[in-house]
């Protein structure tokens, strides 16, 4: 192989491990982890509910981007289209999702 060819090589290697490091880092469960730290912070500084779609979804593209659509796609049936009192529904059950699941990580490491 040329000089060439092998920095070629070890840029391609350095790029897919930078890749993979990503994609650990955005795992569901680091996703999650973040979330649930950040709402634990957000109810201990400041008290204030986030009930709102539009407010949780907000916090979460703060504190956790992705986390949002992902579990959104995981619970919407994709074969046909939602209306939009179906649409809204979906959001205000995510909402619920993610109180359940910070819940859940909460109980699990500080009521032992």
């Amino acid at each position: 192989m040329h000089d060439v060819e092998k920095e070629n090589l070890q840029m391609e290697l350095t790029e897919m491990k930078r890749q993979l490091i990503e994609m650990k880092e955005n795992s569901l469960d680091k996703q999650v982890k973040k979330f649930q730290l950040s709402l634990y912070h957000h109810y201990n500084d400041k008290n204030i509910p986030l009930y709102s779609p539009d407010e949780m979804k907000s916090f979460i593209q703060t504190h956790c981007p992705g986390l949002w659509e992902n579990l959104l796609s995981a619970i919407t049936n994709d074969r046909a289209p939602l209306t939009s009192d179906r649409a809204d529904l979906q959001q205000k059950r995510m909402v619920a999702l993610l109180h359940i699941l910070a819940y859940f990580r909460y109980d699990t490491y500080f009521m032992k």
